[in-house]
């Protein structure tokens, strides 16, 4: 028996409601679909068009299928020159994996994957926008491509972190509440949930949360950590967004980099990466909670074994939780997720990069809401139709790929 509980969002709220239930509606049921047989080896030349099945979101979409062995690695890869391409895999216990951009090129998308189960996997292609027509090859390859991570690896070796949060910048209009707290709630949750070692933890709080500290933090775990080892940075503060000198490019189309605003720096998302590319360490998670944060994406996850987690599109505010007295969302789930183990969906001791993903989805579509025609956590520019949600990247980490184990 589960127990539906009918609230609402504020206190003391009044008003009518419809309930409505549908078992099925978070689950892509394959058992008697009409679908087309896709072959290992072989292409598929298809269209998206009118009179083809529509997702909720309004996008077309073909289905196929073809039956995969537990343990083997495939590819699956859609190109086109129309539409800007979207992949859904579905396993046959009902999970989903999928790709927009590969290596950041909206005419392709691509999913490589050791299947964790034998049985029948079905293939969406469809769009990225609603409604979009146009051709498309969708191939399946047996083995792996080459560039992306995806088999079963077990969360081996250390775990390293930098974890910053800001509350008080200098001078008092700059000042967030609570986003100091976020970062100690994240270390912490490592060292309950994950086992992080303590003196693998760098805490810049605030003041501490200086560029000189940060750049000497990841020093310090470049020359400890190596290739098994995990490093988790964690941030929590204002984000902030500047035009690039050189205008648009191939991964910041929109002409803005964007920013980590520490307490004497504003760190750009590209002098990131290339401090990350100085520590060989086998996974990298970046996790922040900012505006503005999901601009990191494009520039930090592109490389194979980093995956992210932002608060917040690129173009969108984020919003204070104050409803758990904690700076942002985010930190509260991955903490969630981590010490109450809720994320382990099947309760193995071992946290996966899609379980990950999963639980915070759906703790974000459940808890984080935005207030219509006002100013406030909406787009900072342009029509008010975009509010504030999770943006998940896991780049070159597989969706099985272990990222924590139970401690």
């Amino acid at each position: 028996m589960y127990e539906v509980y009918v609230t609402s969002y504020g206190s003391a709220e009044t008003g009518n409601y419809n309930l409505n239930i549908d078992i099925s509606r978070d689950r892509i049921q394959m058992g008697s679909r009409d679908v087309a047989s896709l072959e290992f080896g072989g292409s598929v030349n298809g269209s998206l068009q009118a009179g083809d099945s529509l997702s909720d979101n309004g996008q077309y979409q073909d289905s196929y299928v073809f039956q995969g062995t537990a343990g083997e690695t495939v590819t699956v890869d859609m190109i086109s020159s129309d539409i800007d391409t979207y992949l859904t895999l579905a396993t046959p216990s009902g999970e989903l994996i999928d790709n927009d951009d590969h290596n950041g090129s909206i005419s392709q998308s691509l999913i490589e994957i050791t299947l964790p189960e034998s049985g029948r996997y079905c293939v969406i292609a469809t769009s990225y926008g609603e409604a979009e027509v146009g051709s498309y090859r969708l191939d399946l390859r047996s083995g792996s491509s080459g560039s992306i991570s995806t088999s079963l690896v077990a969360g081996e070796g250390q775990i390293y972190g930098v974890f910053a949060g800001i509350a008080d910048y200098a001078g008092e209009d700059s000042d967030l509440p609570l986003t100091d707290q976020d970062a100690e709630r994240a270390r912490d949750a490592l060292i309950e949930g994950a086992g992080i070692n303590p003196n693998n933890a760098f805490t810049l709080l605030n003041s501490d949360a200086t560029i000189d500290n940060f750049r000497n933090a990841l020093n310090q775990i470049a020359g400890s950590a190596d290739e098994d080892d995990t490093l988790v940075i964690f941030y929590s503060g204002h984000g902030g967004r500047i035009e690039r000198p050189a205008g648009p490019d191939s991964r910041d189309p929109d002409g803005f980099d964007e920013t980590m605003v520490l307490y004497d720096y504003d760190l750009l998302d590209d002098e990131l990466a290339v401090m990350l590319d100085q520590i060989d360490v086998g996974k990298v998670l970046l996790v922040m909670d900012a505006c503005f944060s999901g601009g990191f994406s494009k520039d930090i996850v592109s490389v194979p074994g980093r995956m992210g987690l932002f608060s917040s599109e690129e173009d969108v505010l984020s919003q204070v939780a104050l409803k758990f007295q904690a700076g942002g969302y985010l930190s509260v789930f991955f903490e969630e997720a981590l010490t109450e183990r809720y994320a382990d969906i099947d309760q193995n001791g071992e946290l996966t990069a899609i379980e990950l993903s999963q639980y915070l989805h759906n703790r974000f579509r459940a808890d984080v809401k935005s207030s219509f025609g006002t100013d406030e956590y909406v787009r900072a520019s342009g029509p008010q139709a975009n509010y504030q949600q999770l943006v998940v990247d896991r780049g070159g980490i597989g969706p099985y790929n272990v990222l924590f184990t139970r401690q």
